[in-house]
């Protein structure tokens, strides 16, 4: 699985990173998080869940596990919340603000990863308000990376699914076999990480397509 272009997110002023929900292990994060939390990202993954038991609050720390249990049965589509954090090299715990949802799944379509976006909560400010605004920039960032991925002819194809069209309407509107339509689907999952047709064309809304 292809991460996010660390250049653009080293910047941003929030914690984000790539988890594998299975072992709660950070696969990938930006620079802020490695500055924030003290750690670098190849000691992030050498500690695996650990991790997180060091810099969450015992009590948040709970809350992360069970967002992850309801993650793993699918039974989650999006975490929001907010939880304590303190860095290695702090001694006082800050509140955080954010959210989390599904970035990659296996072949079974279990949720494998998980992408997480937090931000500080600051007095005077509408954390959560602010949480969203960035994890919708980000959303948009890494939308635009994917719609490169996928051909003109594609792009038709996802259009006329998300419309509802079944497979043989597709055939049919565009001229060319089911077969051909069932390869196009094959390759736009793949290219969009999604496991079937019900989640490709959610994914293809926020595309905007």
């Amino acid at each position: 699985m292809a991460y996010p272009d660390t250049l653009l997110f080293d910047q941003v002023p929030g914690i984000i990173y790539v988890s594998d929900n299975a072992t709660k292990t950070i696969q990938w994060c930006n620079k802020y998080f490695e500055s924030e939390a003290g750690y670098t990202l190849s000691e992030m993954k050498a500690m695996g869940i650990e991790f997180f038991r060091k810099i969450m609050h015992p009590e948040d720390f709970e809350q992360a596990v069970n967002a992850q249990t309801k993650f793993s049965k699918n039974s989650q589509p999006r975490f929001y919340g907010f939880c304590r954090f303190k860095g290695k090299n702090s001694e006082t715990w800050e509140w955080v603000n954010g959210t989390a949802v599904p970035f990659s799944f296996d072949a079974q379509g279990n949720i494998k990863e998980v992408i997480c976006v937090f931000v500080k909560v600051f007095p005077k400010v509408d954390t959560p308000l602010q949480a969203e605004h960035l994890f919708n920039t980000i959303k948009q960032i890494m939308y635009e990376h994917e719609l490169k991925k996928i051909t003109p002819k594609e792009k038709a194809v996802i259009i006329l699914a998300v419309q509802g069209y079944s497979e043989k309407m597709i055939a049919n509107a565009m001229q060319i076999q089911k077969c051909t339509v069932e390869f196009h689907l094959r390759n736009i999952r793949s290219k969009l990480n999604v496991p079937n047709m019900q989640a490709l064309i959610s994914k293809a809304k926020d595309l905007g397509l």
